[in-house]
């Protein structure tokens, strides 16, 4: 079965359709863990990789892909 979270863009880590302030806080919570859902970039460790991609889409609205 599919995870709700592949159907949503990865930096919308609280799948409320918006890149912001509360994904932000999601990641920032897991930095340096191996929390597959706020690992954006897939690579086994939430780190500046990761923050800089959410930046990089942050105020955008992401939806279904």
């Amino acid at each position: 079965m599919a995870s709700v979270y592949e159907h949503y863009h990865k930096g919308d880590i609280n799948l409320d359709g918006k890149i912001e302030v509360g994904d932000l806080s999601i990641l920032l919570h897991a930095y340096c863990s191996d929390n597959e859902v706020s690992d954006i970039n897939d690579d086994g460790v939430v780190n500046s990789d990761d923050v800089s991609l959410l930046l990089s889409w942050y105020g955008t609205e992401r939806t279904k892909y």
